[in-house]
C-alpha cells in the first residue's frame, strides 16, 4: 500500500510539473496575441476602422482627419469615444485601437472606455452611439 502511494505521489508531481509548463506556454501565447493587437486579421480591422470612420463622417460631418487629430472639441471627442467602444465591442484590443488612431497609447482608449460608461446616461450621446452601432453592425 505504501509503495502504491509513493508511485501515485510521483505521478502527481510529474503531472503538476506538466501543468505548470502548459500554463507557461499558454501565458506566452496570450502575450503574443496581445502584442499582435487583435485576433482578427489586420485587413478586417482596417475595414472595420474605415467603415466606422465613414459612418461618422456621413452622419455627423466629422472627418477622418478630425478623428485622428488631437482636437478636443466635444463633438469630436464624443465621436472618437463611440468609435473606440464599437471597436472594443467587436473584439479588438485597446492597443490595436490606439495604434489605428494616430498611435495613441492604450491607456487613452481605456480612459475613453471609462468615459463612455459615464456618458451612457446622456440621452443624446446614447442615441448617437446606438445609431452608429446599428449602421456598423448591419
Amino acid at each position: 500500500m505504501l509503495n502504491e502511494l509513493l508511485i501515485l505521489k510521483r505521478k502527481m508531481k510529474y503531472h503538476h510539473k506538466a501543468i505548470i509548463a502548459l500554463e507557461a506556454d499558454l501565458d506566452q501565447v496570450i502575450e503574443t496575441t496581445k502584442k499582435q493587437g487583435y485576433e482578427k486579421s489586420s485587413s478586417q480591422f482596417e475595414r472595420d476602422v474605415n467603415q466606422l470612420v465613414e459612418i461618422v463622417k456621413l452622419n455627423y460631418g466629422i472627418s477622418k482627419a478630425d478623428l485622428m487629430s488631437p482636437k478636443r472639441h466635444q463633438a469630436i471627442v464624443d465621436a472618437r469615444c463611440i468609435v473606440y467602444q464599437i471597436l472594443r465591442n467587436a473584439g479588438y484590443t485597446y492597443a490595436a485601437i490606439g495604434q489605428a488612431f494616430s498611435n495613441r497609447d492604450h491607456s487613452t482608449i481605456t480612459h475613453a472606455s471609462k468615459k463612455f460608461k459615464d456618458l451612457q446616461y446622456d440621452k443624446a450621446f446614447t442615441d448617437k452611439y446606438n445609431k452608429i452601432n446599428q449602421l456598423f453592425n448591419n
